[in-house]
């Protein structure tokens, strides 16, 4: 029996399972350098649950060596050069292809075991936890997606970034995430334990790609302000500096929180342009 044969059926009704499980195949194919059978175990793993004593056996494997098969899904980077390493690029535009239309192809469950499994194969290798409420498989997807480059994957703009935020909060609520509304809000601003950067596309701009933002953090101004008051110097500074700037109707809607930044010494509310924080 084929892997598709033996799988098809915990793909949802038309996800395309054939094309799904090729990709799933090709994320994970460079983990056949620790054992050949690596690969089809972390695609059943993903589409069913079995497998998943995979996830200790990637743990007991040499630091870093997983992560650098795989491209280091973690890194809070943009830029990441495949150049000696052909197969993490590969990987990565398979990744990049699932990703287009993850909620399409894979259920709440299984996309939770995909970003199990990454933090299992790369055992946390340059993951920071900028989001302290975030479970870490969410960040890893997060990061993943949206701050590696699709370099090679020949997506068209309209796919690259599909993902909604009523998307996004359901997949945390289908793990029993608690106020899925402020884990969100914490990890498209926060980056606590990250240096901050002025450079376009090291993740200070994550809010801006999933779709539908604005409107979610229109319906949450409570959750809003007490997030963003509670965050590091680095966070509110993405949140003033860079969200703020082409969103001033959020800011003019939040003046407490404003008022509430500039009382507490930080320049992030101020209403001269905020200094570079040094790191959160």
């Amino acid at each position: 029996m084929s892997l598709l044969d033996k799988l098809v059926s915990f793909f949802k009704e038309g996800s395309n399972a054939a094309s799904t499980l090729d990709y799933l195949h090709q994320a994970f194919a460079p983990l056949e350098k620790f054992d050949s059978n690596y690969p089809d175990r972390a695609v059943e793993y993903v589409a069913s649950g079995n497998e998943a004593t995979l996830l200790m056996e990637l743990n007991g494997k040499p630091d870093g060596e997983g992560s650098y098969l795989l491209g280091r899904p973690a890194r809070f980077l943009k830029y990441f050069y495949y150049d000696d390493n052909k197969q993490a690029r590969q990987a990565h535009i398979a990744r990049s292809h699932l990703y287009a239309d993850l909620f399409g192809r894979l259920t709440n469950e299984q996309i939770v075991r995909f970003g199990k499994l990454l933090h299992a194969a790369t055992k946390g290798d340059g993951f920071i936890h900028t989001a302290p409420l975030a479970p870490v498989w969410f960040l890893y997807l997060m990061i993943d997606c949206y701050v590696l480059p699709e370099r090679g994957a020949n997506l068209p703009e309209d796919k690259k970034h599909r993902w909604t935020a009523d998307q996004l909060l359901d997949l945390l609520r289908s793990e029993g995430v608690e106020q899925p509304e402020k884990v969100l809000i914490q990890t498209l601003f926060e980056r606590e334990g990250s240096k901050v950067s002025t450079t376009e596309g090291n993740g200070n701009d994550l809010f801006r790609k999933p779709e539908g933002i604005f409107e979610f953090l229109q319906a949450h101004p409570v959750e809003l302000y007490e997030m963003v008051i509670a965050m590091s110097e680095g966070g509110q500074w993405v949140f003033i500096e860079k969200f703020g700037k082409d969103n001033a109707e959020i800011l003019n809607s939040q003046p407490k929180l404003v008022v509430a930044l500039c009382a507490s010494g930080t320049q992030a509310g101020c209403a001269k342009r905020p200094k570079k924080p040094q790191a959160a």
